[in-house]
């Protein structure tokens, strides 16, 4: 049966896989995705930003629930909104060159495992931040604004 979780999880192992097989593809898609959940966060963030509290609030360890319920809780829709703005700094980052890339796989993995103890809906984030670190082993040179104006820029080897 394909629960949410199980969902998140083949969707995130194919996304580590696409990093390790076509890194460049996988930063655009990565990119997008992040994009795509700062947007969802801000429409949730408008329309239900106590939701943040209900679902952390049940995380099963007592230091996320009492952060989600006595922090969060206290303006879930500002949290929510930062929590949005960071998710597009990231995908915005990766659509960059190499020392951005950089600076978004690290972050996004960081952010990926630092909400995998919300509980079992989180867990695939794992393969989610091993998706964005592969990313690390390659050089971008170009970043999306390069590849859409033409522009060629090289990396000196290092």
């Amino acid at each position: 049966m394909l629960t949410p979780v199980v969902i998140w999880w083949l969707f995130a192992l194919g996304l580590a896989a696409l990093s390790l097989l076509r890194p460049a593809a996988a930063r655009y898609v990565l990119a997008a995705f992040m994009l795509v959940m700062s947007g969802v966060n801000v429409y949730v963030g408008v329309t239900d930003p106590g939701s943040y509290v209900t679902f952390g609030g049940s995380s099963p360890v007592p230091l996320y629930a009492w952060f989600f319920h006595s922090v969060v809780g206290l303006a879930p829709a500002a949290f929510v909104l930062a929590l949005a703005v960071f998710e597009a700094g990231v995908g915005l980052a990766l659509l960059g060159r190499t020392a951005w890339v950089r600076w978004g796989a690290v972050l996004g993995a960081l952010f990926a495992l630092a909400i995998v103890p919300l509980g079992v809906l989180t867990s695939g984030n794992l393969a989610f931040a091993l998706a964005l670190l592969l990313l690390l082993a390659r050089p971008f040179s170009r970043s999306l604004l390069d590849v859409w104006t033409g522009a060629r820029r090289h990396l000196p080897v290092a």
